[in-house]
């Protein structure tokens, strides 16, 4: 079984992750591509395209800003650890053991 689940809007990407165990996400080479793309938009601009809050515009602007491979435990964070909304709070994954986090990389998949 692979279970979808979309990203989130908040994030925090500030505190440390409990675990170093990490992986390359997938599409790295096309993230790449569109990050450079959306770092031309202002965050006005990524407000309208994205349909956000200027807040949330600005932090996303910020992030494509500072978006730099490669990706490592200094500079990056695991998804499922750094998105912060209700699926993620739920599924509460900072009380993961080491096997939930093996289970969630096998059969976990986040667009």
């Amino acid at each position: 079984m692979i279970i979808i689940i979309s990203p989130a809007k908040k994030l925090d990407v500030n505190n440390e992750s409990k675990t170093e165990k990490h992986t390359t996400p997938q599409f790295l080479d096309k993230s790449g591509e569109l990050a450079e793309d959306l770092r031309r938009f202002s965050p006005k601009d990524l407000a309208v395209l994205m349909n956000v809050s200027n807040d949330i515009a600005s932090l996303t602007f910020e992030r494509y800003s500072r978006w730099r491979p490669p990706f490592n435990n200094d500079n990056a964070k695991q998804a499922l650890l750094a998105f912060k909304g209700d699926v993620y709070r739920s599924m509460d994954p900072e009380s993961f053991s080491s096997e939930d986090m093996d289970f969630a990389q096998n059969h976990l998949r986040i667009i």
